[in-house]
């Protein structure tokens, strides 16, 4: 049996933003990716983000850069 990852964005106040589920066989950070380009393609307000140790790196830089 194949598993699956959900990566869930929401605001402030908790309301969904963006959700994706996704193939276990994907890694966090790949999957996080996914989760932000979907939540940029529907708005432009995200000015924080929070997570944990996992997505250091390149990943954050990506989202620096964006």
């Amino acid at each position: 049996m194949l598993g699956r990852k959900r990566h869930i964005l929401v605001d402030t106040h908790g309301s969904l933003v963006s959700v994706v589920v996704h193939p276990a066989a994907i890694q966090d950070r790949d999957g996080a990716y996914l989760v932000l380009e979907q939540a940029v393609a529907q708005t432009t307000r995200v000015q924080q983000l929070w997570g944990d140790a996992a997505y250091r790196g390149a990943f954050a830089r990506w989202v620096a850069a964006a």
